[in-house]
């Protein structure tokens, strides 16, 4: 979807080429996204280039974004299989804002079926957790139905860990989903 709107844009104002930041150590993780940088023929120049290359690149010409926090696409906040919209992805992005705005520069807010899943780092514990009665009103505002902290705190990938142990990602999307249907059902009949 994303990819035929840049096709859009790049026909539009006469552009032969769309490229990204995909880099070499991307190539070591699972991005299931790589398979439709390939069918658009979206090039990708850092492809040969680790993210310390380049956080080394940027340093030298000055450019003042070696220290800054890595980024991911926020598809990549959700679990595979799952149908996403552009408000889950609006959602998602405001959550993380909120809690930037704390001070807080790496955190990761994981959709999973209305259940937002906070990765931070354990150092930003105590910043978290004085706000945390803001955070669980702002999130409620922007849509979720429960906020939870996940106490592996932040990685990256870890959406992954359900191809990593083998498990079918629809299986536990499918029960995700059920699970918190039923929640959410009891609280509503209490």
């Amino acid at each position: 979807m994303m990819l035929s709107e840049l096709e859009k844009l790049a026909e539009q104002y006469a552009m032969n080429v769309i490229m990204d930041g995909t880099n070499a150590s991307d190539a070591h993780a699972y991005r299931p996204g790589m398979q439709a940088l390939a069918e658009h023929d979206v090039y990708s120049p850092l492809m040969k280039y680790s993210k310390e290359d380049i956080r080394a690149l940027a340093r030298k010409l000055k450019l003042g974004t070696e220290d800054f926090a890595s980024t991911s696409c926020l598809l990549t906040r959700f679990p595979y299989d799952t149908r996403i919209t552009r408000e889950m992805i609006e959602r998602v992005k405001d959550a993380e804002s909120y809690i930037a705005a704390l001070g807080i520069t790496q955190c990761r807010v994981r959709n999973h079926c209305g259940i937002a899943r906070i990765e931070i780092h354990e150092k930003d514990l105590a910043r978290l957790m004085a706000a945390s009665a803001s955070i669980v009103n702002a999130f409620i505002r922007l849509g979720f139905i429960y906020v939870t902290l996940d106490l592996q705190w932040f990685r990256s990938g870890s959406m992954d860990h359900t191809v990593e142990i083998g498990a079918a990602p629809s299986f536990n999307i499918q029960r995700a989903r059920m699970e918190a249907q039923s929640s959410y059902e009891q609280s509503v009949n209490r």
